[in-house]
């Protein structure tokens, strides 16, 4: 009878640990990776929907907009549409969970065990013995001393995972921005390129003319048609080029391909860009890019998992009550404790390779500082630069203008020929269509310098303080 209440307290015991297991279990819940799926995650939502969630934006440097993008696409909603939209960034946003799940799996503490013995006598000395049986419950205690730590490093994580996100999501919002001034820029190459074609169209119709009253040679007829197919070839490829800036345009922002664009009225790409000096950009930078923050968030979450390291190197000390009862029905209460001794290993292979970690964050931060302060030097000479071009440019632009009104009035007396006539018109287009690069390449600069920097506008720098508490805002969750 009692060898049966002895299994039975055995039994009993195991089944309630048993059913408070599986309570306390998850249950798994399929997420089907199917086309009807994916069709439903690249579906972009209504334009009133859009509009919504672009005005309740919330990013540590990308400003929320209230444009009516019915209206037209600028370079700001573009940027914006490109937050909301880009499917890129939802596998990036993604690390929030999982970083979520990192904090939750530090603060848990290990399992109690639980431990059962029966024994039973069997051999003739037996007789009028009973079933011995061992209850234990024993728990490892040293988690507690590096639990703060682990929480820490956690948290810290979390908030560099923050920072890097919103540091993507600035990428990806520069990238739209700059794809709208691209396609701005090939839009008013396509009109010059149009009227540089018909130009040659028509001279090339007047010159067989001539040719026909013996006027002008063969071989003026023969220039005439080689620079109307030069023109044409050009057209066309300026077309294809328009097509891919269009593509690029609407990949930035997440929409499908056959999505179309209209441009806001007003967008004018810059003739001269005023920027500070590159001391003052580099100034307080550490606190405006957001990757340079996430990586210090970074650094101080591997400072943390190196400060757990350290306090694990500690013996694991496991404690906890007994209750038992031996063959002679002699009942026994009291508790037992395991101290692992740290002969072989003492936690020093995790804490080198946490220190190892540690130091090569720290060498990324210090290269990625060398970087920006460098890029940062270069793109301020390049606007320079790319400032006096323009400049040449423009300023070469009314001699030709005046020598190409010079050439009208003498060819309509009769003074000068046609072709003269033509070549100078041709000399202004061509001077418009390099000033329009020039300007493209200047706006280009313009968004890698903010870029660097960490700034939406330059000009921002004057206006806004560098401080975290100043720039930092609630990023989109």
């Amino acid at each position: 009878m009692r060898e049966h209440n002895t299994r039975r307290i055995g039994r009993g015991a195991l089944c309630l640990l048993a059913a408070a297991a599986i309570a306390g279990c998850q249950k798994h819940e399929p997420s089907p990776l199917d086309r009807a799926a994916v069709e439903k995650a690249l579906t972009p939502p209504s334009p009133q929907v859009l509009r919504v969630q672009a005005d309740a934006l919330k990013h540590p440097i990308l400003p929320a907009t209230k444009e009516d993008l019915s209206e037209g696409l600028s370079p700001d909603g573009a940027a914006v549409v490109a937050v909301l939209m880009n499917p890129s960034l939802r596998s990036a946003r993604s690390k929030r969970s999982l970083a979520d799940a990192q904090i939750l799996q530090a603060g848990i503490l290990p399992d109690p065990e639980f431990s059962f013995g029966h024994d039973l006598p069997y051999s003739p000395r037996g007789q009028g013995l009973i079933g011995a049986f061992d209850l234990g419950l024993n728990w490892e205690m040293t988690q507690l001393i590096s639990r703060p730590a682990r929480v820490k490093a956690a948290q810290a994580g979390r908030a560099a995972v923050d920072l890097d996100i919103a540091w993507q999501e600035w990428e990806v919002a520069q990238a739209a921005k700059l794809a709208v001034y691209k396609l701005r820029s090939q839009q008013e190459r396509l009109a010059l390129s149009e009227e540089l074609f018909q130009r040659l169209r028509e001279n090339t119709a007047l010159v067989r003319q001539a040719v026909e009253k013996r006027l002008m040679t063969e071989q003026d007829l023969a220039a005439a048609e080689a620079a109307e197919n030069q023109a044409e070839a050009a057209l066309v490829a300026v077309k294809k080029d328009l097509r891919e800036r269009h593509y690029a345009l609407v990949q930035a922002m997440g929409l499908p391909a056959d999505t179309p664009v209209t441009l806001r009225r007003g967008i004018v790409l810059p003739t001269k860009l005023t920027v500070p000096k590159a001391s003052e950009l580099v100034k307080d930078m550490d606190q405006r890019r957001l990757d340079l923050v996430a990586l210090r968030r970074g650094y101080d979450s591997q400072d943390q998992t190196l400060q757990a390291a350290i306090l694990g190197q500690f013996p694991k000390i496991g404690i906890g009550p007994r209750l038992g009862r031996d063959t002679g029905n002699v009942k026994t209460i009291g508790y037992s404790a395991s101290v692992t001794l740290p002969i072989f290993d003492r936690n020093q292979g995790v804490i080198a390779q946490e220190k190892a970690t540690r130091q090569q964050l720290f060498d990324e931060y210090v290269n990625r500082v060398f970087e920006a302060r460098s890029e940062i030097a270069r793109l301020v000479a390049n606007v320079e630069s790319i400032n006096e071009q323009i400049r040449v440019s423009r300023a070469a632009q009314p001699a030709l203008v005046r020598l190409l009104e010079t050439y009208r009035k003498a060819s309509e007396r009769g003074q000068a020929d046609l072709l003269s006539y033509y070549t100078a018109w041709n000399n202004v287009t061509s001077n418009r269509l390099e000033t329009l690069s020039l300007q493209t390449d200047l706006v280009e600069t313009q968004i890698a310098l903010e870029l660097a920097a960490g700034l939406y506008r330059l000009e921002a720098l004057r206006t806004a303080p560098a401080t975290p508490g100043a720039t930092m805002r609630e990023v989109p969750k």
